[in-house]
């Protein structure tokens, strides 16, 4: 079987090759001149993959090798097919390429073995499993072989500044709250009651409440249902803003000798004894020892108030509270509430009824608060990376980046991005895994590989390729500039001797790239900004959305981060910790989080602005404990700038402009060695001016044309480049060519089927 002229056959050999069952050179198979090649940019990792679309048939020793590693290890198995070529003028040979045959495709008749093939059987498993969620701490892969334990590493958070505010109210149906006494043996006797205050918003969280309707206590002892803070968790200063009004109606005012009727600020002590701490009074109505009488014109009044006989109603009360500095310990309580005192004649009709009515409350209650520190666990950006593709392929040391990878992994340096942190919410709670029991309230780290690379494409401009070391695949993740690379790696022409003839391309087409015009882009992240506590309008991590001079299409850029960068919801999480709230299950739990980290020690440290910004932040609260401020929404388009500008390269002084966003667009920063910016722009929202942007390395037009890819050609497309001591695959570099108007032109490529004639498309790159 095979080709039948020995020409060809003897210029062409195949390989196969399995880690297990060894090498084996075969015959050629049917159909090896015929196999659909294809090199095609992936448009969602922008990494260019080879494809190919038919099948090849293999005969004797090739069908054999082929079904004997089927029969032992099943569908799942990897066998390289290599074909190498002997080159024109030194007889040498070359690799032209490697696939990996899909035994799920394969198919027997009459002794030959019919098996498509791929370029890459890592692909192909990281596509099949890449929205499936993982739990990362697992000790098996998704094919049960052992994983080692996760390395992680330790983070100290000092905590976020936060501005919280609470707000309280009393509700139009419960806005009562009666006190009443009595003794028939000349007793003085007392009663205090809780008003009926709502909880309207609540940034404290568990150390708020409303108001349980008609709770009572005593002069020296309050009650839980009264307090509207109770058991504080710790030593806080709050700013108490209260104004209110009420009436009062005296329904038993009789054989009184004195009374006293308070609208007071009460503070208990000693946890939920609730032991009278301070009373602070903020109106009140008394009695001063009136002569034996029932005679109720002796309270004491405001000269505007009339009061007819008993019963008789106070109307119009107005109590009002302030005090920025209002000191709550730990165990401390605290209650609005209405005090009742009065000392009886011995009479068995003795006693006062008073009912607060029509209660109205305006009261606001706010803090600039911090926790101390804590710690938490956090895996790495890389050793994340590292363990899902581990997990979904059971492969070893098939992850390699350069901009995640770190010094202290074995890189040459710690790239540009590799101290960034994930943590989600459990760790930042500080629970473990372990022991496991049913007290153990913990949730497992799960994630998808998926959102590991989109988040990474989202917040720092990463892409995906995947690369052969030997016979080896690996996932290759970098800067996108770097399947961009701006220097001419492949040159369409004839090379003689020392001497290169560019040759002019035929059937040349061009169209406008659509996809790469954006009227708008949405970045940021699918969380943050909106809580259940209040001043989540203080964050600035969370959705924005921009707008761009495009307008004839409708094209957004869509960069959304599912995991979160907001420090407010890691602060909320952090300040829930195991230790006091082991058995409560918060929002945050599941969430994962991106902390920017710098090295401090043997451990980690969130990094703040003066790491990196050539100023104080603006527009914030507390910029001095504010974290993740490299990864704003518009601090992450600047990253992205290059690519944005694509669309921009006409219109350099116009902007992009802001549209919307889920939380804090007012915050400004300025990294150093670069300009001020805002998350909603100046006075016009305007944020970035286009000549601002780092220059387009492409412009929004599709070339087209035919050029035969001969030997050399096919050469340098599956060639390196050396840069700057770094490997660039020549295939990520501009292709320069000339033109139909015989001038030379670059672009990138995004297509090419080589055979026959050889059928190009290139994205126009930007002079």
């Amino acid at each position: 079987m095979g080709i039948s002229n020995p020409t060809y056959r003897d210029r062409v050999r195949f390989t196969l090759y399995h880690d297990d069952y060894g090498t084996l050179r075969i015959d050629d198979p049917v159909g090896w001149d015929e196999d659909e090649k294809e090199y095609a940019r992936n448009t969602k990792y922008h990494g260019i993959f080879t494809k190919f679309s038919n099948s090849l048939k293999f005969v004797l020793s090739g069908a054999e090798f082929i079904n004997n590693v089927r029969d032992i290890y099943g569908v799942n198995a990897e066998i390289v097919l290599t074909k190498d070529e002997r080159h024109p003028q030194t007889d040498i040979w070359t690799r032209r390429y490697e696939g990996i045959l899909d035994l799920s495709e394969w198919e027997k008749e009459d002794g030959e073995v019919s098996v498509k093939f791929n370029s890459s059987g890592l692909e192909k498993e990281l596509k099949s499993r890449e929205s499936e969620a993982v739990e990362i701490e697992r000790e098996t892969t998704m094919d049960g072989d052992t994983l080692d334990p996760l390395s992680t590493k330790t983070v100290y958070l000092e905590g976020r500044q936060i501005f919280l505010q609470s707000a309280f109210d009393v509700g139009p149906t419960n806005n009562e709250i009666g006190v009443s006494v009595e003794s028939n043996a000349g007793n003085t006797r007392n009663q205090t009651g809780g008003i009926p205050l709502r909880l309207v918003s609540n940034s404290h969280q568990e150390i708020l409440q409303s108001v349980y309707p008609q709770t009572t206590g005593s002069e020296n002892n309050g009650d839980l249902g009264m307090m509207f803070l109770f058991d504080c968790d710790r030593d806080r200063t709050f700013n108490f803003q209260l104004n209110g009004t009420l009436n009062v109606n005296f329904s038993q005012y009789e054989n009184v000798q004195w009374c006293r009727y308070k609208v007071c600020l009460t503070v208990y002590k000693d946890g939920f004894d609730f032991n009278l701490k301070n009373r602070y009074v903020m109106h009140e109505l008394r009695s001063e020892n009136p002569p034996e009488t029932n005679d109720i014109s002796q309270l004491v009044l405001p000269s505007d108030v009339d009061f007819p006989v008993n019963p008789f109603t106070i109307n119009g009360v107005n109590f009002s509270y302030s005090n920025e500095n209002f000191q709550v310990l730990e165990g401390e309580s605290v209650a609005l509430e209405v005090y009742l005192k009065a000392d009886m004649y011995r009479d068995n009709n003795a006693g006062v009824r008073a009912k607060a009515k029509d209660i109205v409350v305006d009261f606001t209650i706010e803090e600039d608060s911090l926790t101390e520190p804590s710690t938490s666990k956090a895996v790495m950006v890389h050793e994340l990376g590292e363990r899902l593709v581990k997990i979904m392929t059971g492969r070893e040391d098939c992850f390699y980046s350069e901009i995640l990878g770190r010094s202290d992994i074995g890189y040459p340096q710690d790239g540009e991005a590799s101290l960034l942190g994930l943590a989600h919410g459990m760790w930042i709670r500080q629970f473990d895994k372990y022991p496991i029991n049913d007290e153990n309230k913990y949730k497992p780290f799960t994630t998808k590989f998926k959102d590991y690379t989109d988040s990474l494409e989202a917040i720092w401009n990463i892409g995906l390729g995947i690369e052969r070391v030997g016979f080896r695949e690996r996932v290759r993740m970098e800067d996108m500039s770097y399947f961009y690379n701006n220097n001419v790696l492949v040159k369409l022409g004839k090379q003689t001797g020392n001497q290169f003839e560019y040759i002019q391309v035929k059937k040349v087409k061009r169209s406008c790239a659509k996809e790469y015009l954006f009227s708008a882009i949405d970045t940021g992240y699918s969380k943050g900004g909106e809580y259940e506590e209040a001043m989540g309008l203080d964050e600035y991590n969370g959705k924005a959305n921009f707008n761009t001079v495009i307008t004839r299409v409708k094209s957004i850029l869509t960069q959304i981060s599912n995991y979160r960068a907001d420090s407010y919801g890691l602060e909320f999480a952090r300040r829930k910790p195991k230790s006091a709230y082991k058995t409560e299950d918060t929002t945050y739990d599941k969430d994962v989080f991106w902390m920017d980290l710098k090295r401090f020690g043997s451990i980690f440290k969130m990094r703040k602005w003066q790491d990196d910004f050539a100023q104080q932040p603006t527009g914030v609260f507390s910029p001095d404990t504010a974290t993740n401020l490299r990864l704003s929404p518009v601090n992450m388009t600047i990253r992205r700038g290059w690519f944005v500008a694509a669309s921009l390269v006409s219109y350099p002084l116009d902007y992009i402009r802001y549209g919307s966003s889920t939380a804090n667009s007012n915050l400004k920063t300025r990294l150093i060695g670069g300009d001020e910016y805002s998350e909603n722009g100046d006075d016009e929202q305007r944020i970035i001016q286009n000549q601002e942007l780092k220059k387009a390395r492409f412009v929004p037009e599709w070339v087209e044309f035919e050029f035969e890819v001969d030997f050399d050609i096919s050469e340098q497309l599956e060639g390196t480049t050396t840069i700057l001591g770094r490997k660039i695959p020549n295939k990520y570099g501009l292709i320069e060519f000339k033109n139909e108007n015989g001038e030379l032109e670059r672009g990138f490529l995004f297509n090419l089927k080589p055979n026959k004639q050889g059928k190009w498309k290139l994205l126009k790159a930007n002079r």
